[in-house]
C-alpha cells in the first residue's frame, strides 16, 4: 500500500455473513457479563482467544505419516511434535494454522517428495499432538526462528490461515526464506477478535479490551503486527497468495488485499474448496509446488482455468485485476 492511499476498510463487517454463532443462552449470558464486569469478561476472553482447539479426527493421507520420520525440536520450555520426510538439499516448511495440525497439510508431502526436496512440519505449542495449553501469534513466530536455528532456514514455507500470520512476521523480524505460498491467509489480525467476539456475543468494548491485553501479550499492536502491513516490506521474498472465494473462516477479500500489499506476489482464486480442503486439492497442490521449486505449472499458467475435483476453476497469473493496487 503506498503511503499516500487510504487504508482500505476493515474486513470485519464480513464476519456476520460468514461465521456461526454459540448457542443463545451462551450468548446472553456473556452479553450480560459484557455489561456488568467488563475487565473481568475481557480477562476470560483473552484466556478462552489463547487457547486453540485440538482437533480429533480422521488422519488424513495415513500413508504419508507411516513414512514420517520423528525429529526432536526443543523449543522454550517444550518438546514440540516435529516430523521430516525425505533427504533433498532443498527444504520446504509446512506450516499450519489456529487449530489445526500438520495433519491437514499431508497432501502437499508427496508433491515435494517426488521432485527430490525435504519436507519438514510440526505441531505448533497447544496444538495438535504438541504440549501446551496457549499460545499466541509472537510465539509462533519464534517457533519458526528456532526452527531455523535447529534445522537451517528453509528454502520456501508453505502456511495456512493464521500460519501465514505467523510466518509474515516471522519474515519481518529475519527469518530467512527463498519463497512463501500463503493459503487461505489473513491480510489483518483484528478480524480474528472480530469472529471470536460475535462467536460468543461480546460487546465491542470488551473486544477491544480483550484485543488490548493480546497486544500487550504479543508486544505489538494488532493493526502494526497484520500480514498486509508488513507486507510491503517483504518483497524480497516471493509470494503466492491463494484462497477460495467462498472461505467462510477468512474471506477472499483478506487474500486479494494482502497480495496487492505483497510487492510482486501472485494471486490465485478458487472455488468450491474452502478453507480447508485448499490444502489437499489436486489441482492447487501442484500449482503450489511449481511456484516453490520455481517451475510454471504448465496446467494453471497464463492466467487460464482448471477445473478442481471436478467442481471449480482454479485462476491464477500475475496478480488479478480486482487485487492490485
Amino acid at each position: 500500500m503506498h503511503p499516500q492511499q487510504a487504508r482500505p476498510r476493515s474486513l470485519q463487517s464480513t464476519i456476520v455473513r460468514t461465521v456461526p454463532r454459540a448457542p443463545a443462552p451462551l450468548r446472553w449470558l456473556l452479553g450480560g457479563a459484557s455489561r456488568l464486569a467488563p475487565r473481568v469478561t475481557a480477562r476470560w476472553g483473552e484466556a478462552r482467544f489463547l487457547t486453540p482447539l485440538r482437533q480429533r479426527g480422521r488422519t488424513r493421507a495415513p500413508e504419508v505419516w507411516a513414512r514420517a520420520a520423528a525429529e526432536p525440536f526443543p523449543f522454550e520450555d517444550l518438546d514440540l511434535a516435529s516430523w521430516s520426510w525425505g533427504e533433498g538439499e532443498r527444504t520446504v516448511w509446512l506450516v499450519h494454522g489456529w487449530s489445526g495440525s500438520s495433519r491437514q497439510l499431508a497432501g502437499m508431502v508427496p508433491a515435494f517428495e517426488a521432485v527430490g526436496w525435504r519436507v519438514r512440519a510440526w505441531d505448533h505449542p497447544a496444538h495438535g499432538a504438541s504440549p501446551g495449553r496457549r499460545t499466541h501469534l509472537a510465539q509462533l513466530s519464534r517457533v519458526l526462528a528456532a526452527a531455523a536455528l535447529r534445522f537451517g532456514p528453509p528454502d520456501a514455507v508453505i502456511a495456512h490461515s493464521f500460519g501465514a500470520a505467523a510466518t509474515s512476521l516471522a519474515l519481518a523480524r529475519g527469518l530467512r526464506a527463498g519463497r512463501v505460498a500463503l493459503l487461505a491467509a489473513p491480510a489483518e489480525l483484528e478480524h480474528f477478535g472480530a469472529v471470536f467476539a460475535h462467536f460468543l456475543g461480546l460487546s465491542d468494548g470488551v473486544r477491544r479490551r480483550l484485543q488490548e491485553r493480546v497486544a500487550h501479550r504479543i508486544g505489538g499492536s494488532w493493526r502494526d503486527l497484520a500480514p498486509e502491513r508488513l507486507a510491503p516490506h517483504l518483497g524480497a521474498v516471493p509470494a503466492l497468495v491463494v484462497h477460495d472465494a467462498g472461505d467462510r473462516e477468512v474471506p477472499v477479500e483478506h487474500g486479494r488485499r494482502l497480495a496487492a500489499a505483497w510487492p510482486g506476489a501472485e494471486l490465485v482464486l478458487t472455488e468450491g474448496l474452502g478453507h480447508s480442503w485448499i490444502l489437499s486439492d489436486a489441482a492447487v497442490v501442484e500449482r503450489v509446488r511449481g511456484f516453490v521449486t520455481a517451475e510454471r505449472a504448465a496446467v494453471l499458467q497464463g492466467g487460464g482455468a482448471v477445473r478442481v475435483g471436478g467442481r471449480s476453476p482454479v485462476r491464477g497469473g500475475r496478480r488479478e485485476a480486482e487485487g492490485g493496487r
